[in-house]
């Protein structure tokens, strides 16, 4: 929710500039990839940090996990690989809606 939250309102804040780009002949692809690659670079900010900070948490509460370590790799796999899945479906939506702009719509406005 919190990306998509973020990535909703820095999509709101572009309108204008999206809108000037698409009149000036950007395609709704290039508009669409353009904010999921923005939102795929929060993402792989997040992993590195909750990997980070996984590593540390799986070391402190190692003897409270019952069969499974601390440091299981195919469980940060699963994990990393769930949150990828909802991190790339959170920021299509705002992108789908930066697609959408239509460049008279949005000159008209100023």
């Amino acid at each position: 929710m919190g990306l998509y939250a973020v990535l909703a309102y820095r999509v709101s804040l572009s309108l204008r500039e999206i809108g000037i780009r698409m009149a000036l002949g950007a395609s709704a692809t290039a508009v669409t990839s353009s904010v999921v690659r923005s939102g795929l670079g929060l993402v792989a900010l997040g992993f590195c940090l909750g990997l980070a900070g996984a590593r540390w948490a799986g070391r402190l509460l190692q003897g409270m996990l019952y069969g499974v370590g601390g440091q299981d790799p195919l469980t940060l796999a699963a994990v990393a690989a769930l949150l990828a899945t909802v991190g790339g479906l959170a920021c299509t939506l705002p992108a789908r809606k930066a697609a959408a702009v239509s460049p008279a719509d949005v000159i008209r406005v100023e």
